[in-house]
């Protein structure tokens, strides 16, 4: 399972085989995927999701986007997003609502986004780097901060250039995940795999202008940061860490 998404009490989890529904809380799942392949080597793996409205997103590993209308019941693949020029997909690996629009991240093809009301997808890479392997998404005020595996990016208001953000961390890093709560941005850095599997949560108070080094916890492959309320989640390891101090 790569994801959830909670919408009108269905919990909605990704994963292997498509998407699976729950109604009582977790206590049992079910599978809803009238419509996706379901028979290899086309079996859908869902790494993301997103509800905008009446609409359910599911991103997939190399098998595009695709939309539901009722509820899971029954979904519709939209071709004209994260179209590789081989032929294929892109994997979509993050998505996320905001102002109106939706924006979603891709392995390597970076940031596409257009009304949620429909429209054309416009590719939005300009600051991203080359190749933009897009990990996460957080929005913070009119800002969308997107981890990547070139750094930490911010796209503001109606802007069309992102701007960098980790300028003080080791230059040879990626971003593993982000996520915000009150006036602090978190994030997870690693080094290449050549320098080791060295893992560190940094934290900035000032929407990403300076950032430290967050030593609260031991991190071991922080994968997510969830924030709800006065909570912040982490998990990674097998663990999941809580902190109800804005990460102090």
């Amino acid at each position: 399972v790569y994801t959830f998404v909670v919408r009108q009490g269905l919990i909605f989890a990704g994963g292997s085989g498509g998407v699976y529904l729950s109604s009582n809380d977790g206590h049992t799942w079910h599978r809803t995927v009238n419509g996706f392949p379901t028979e290899p080597p086309y079996l859908t793996v869902t790494l993301s999701l997103l509800a905008s409205d009446s609409v359910l997103y599911a991103g997939t590993r190399s098998n595009g986007l695709w939309m539901s209308t009722d509820g899971g019941v029954s979904w519709g693949k939209d071709s004209s997003v994260a179209a590789t020029p081989y032929g294929g997909y892109y994997d979509i690996c993050a998505m996320v609502e905001a102002g109106g629009e939706i924006y979603i991240g891709t392995q390597d093809g970076g940031v596409f986004r257009r009304s949620k009301v429909g429209g054309e997808w416009q590719q939005l890479n300009s600051g991203l780097g080359d190749s933009p392997y897009v990990t996460a998404f957080t929005v913070r005020g009119y800002d969308i901060v997107a981890a990547s595996r070139n750094g930490v990016f911010r796209l503001s208001g109606s802007d069309t250039v992102w701007s960098p953000l980790l300028t003080e961390a080791p230059a040879a890093v990626s971003v593993r995940t982000v996520g915000s709560m009150g006036r602090s941005l978190f994030l997870t850095v690693s080094a290449p795999y050549y320098a080791g599997t060295i893992l560190s949560l940094y934290q900035s108070t000032d929407v990403g202008t300076s950032w430290r080094r967050d030593t609260a916890i031991e991190v071991n492959d922080i994968s997510t940061l969830y924030s709800f309320g006065d909570s912040l989640y982490a998990i990674g390891g097998g663990r999941l860490y809580l902190s109800v101090d804005t990460g102090s």
